[in-house]
């Protein structure tokens, strides 16, 4: 059995933010404003709030 090298998921038209892109900005600032002081390369978002307050 052949794999495909790569694996595209298409997931319709990306809607919009409902906040605006300065607003995006400010809380991904934020975030990677609290990573770097904690030393932290990445985080994982499980709880669904989280998810909506940084992606929309």
């Amino acid at each position: 059995m052949e794999r495909p090298d790569f694996f595209s998921l298409k997931n319709g038209e990306k809607v919009k933010l409902p906040f605006t892109n300065q607003e995006y900005d400010r809380r991904v600032t934020n975030l990677r404003t609290v990573m770097s002081n904690n030393n932290l390369d990445m985080v994982i978002l499980t709880s669904m709030h989280n998810i909506a307050y940084y992606t929309g």
